[in-house]
């Protein structure tokens, strides 16, 4: 009798611990496919690369005006980083969003880091930013050549050329407020003009170094 008594016990001693491993395995499969569902960006690419832009799109199951795309040229947070606003360019009945995330102004053949953020949350490519890198010129100019040839149409920026500028540019490197470039990105005068290149070695350039 005794012994049957110690079988029962050590049976349901089993059962429960083997219910609270199957509880705690559930709750986390539960967690990662609600949670994710709960607006945590998937299928993150970035796309159309050009020589002075490309796109950031997502699929998510929130606002796509809560998100924005950090970019720089390191991984490393700092007072240099742009950030691009997210919107939506379609939402099925389900709820889930695609987005998409402009970056413009950039310069040719650089290679930008970048990542998704939202609010104080960030979404990286395993705990590493993204990288895209920009066209060469040459590679800009280039048709491939496919089985049944079609007239390839290259699309240029034309930069702005002030004839009549009522502000006179300088060349990026002798700039001594960052603020001017932004306010004057895309404008050509002469040889002069600013991408968001120069804005952020404007402000690695003039960040003070600190004192050890």
């Amino acid at each position: 009798m005794e012994k049957d008594r110690m079988t029962r016990i050590a049976a349901i001693i089993v059962g429960v611990i083997l219910a609270l491993v199957l509880i705690f395995f559930g709750f986390r499969i539960v967690q990662q496919r609600f949670g994710n569902a709960a607006g945590t960006p998937t299928d993150i690419v970035g796309s159309n690369i050009t020589t002075n832009s490309f796109d950031v799109t997502f699929a998510v199951s929130d606002q796509c005006d809560n998100f924005k795309v950090v970019y720089g040229l390191d991984c490393t947070p700092s007072g240099t980083n742009l950030f691009s606003q997210c919107a939506a360019t379609n939402t099925d009945t389900s709820g889930v969003s695609d987005c998409g995330c402009p970056l413009t102004l950039l310069s040719p053949n650089t290679t930008y880091h970048w990542y998704l953020a939202n609010g104080s949350n960030t979404y990286k490519n395993a705990s590493i930013c993204y990288t895209s890198t920009t066209k060469t010129e040459a590679e800009s100019t280039t048709t491939s050549i496919t089985p049944t040839p079609t007239a390839v149409t290259q699309t240029v920026p034309t930069p702005t050329v002030f004839s009549n500028a009522t502000v006179q540019l300088t060349p990026a490197d002798q700039v001594t407020n960052c603020q001017f470039i932004e306010d004057h990105l895309g404008e050509t005068q002469g040889n002069i003009s600013y991408t968001t290149l120069d804005v952020m070695r404007c402000r690695t350039r003039l960040t003070p170094t600190p004192t050890p």
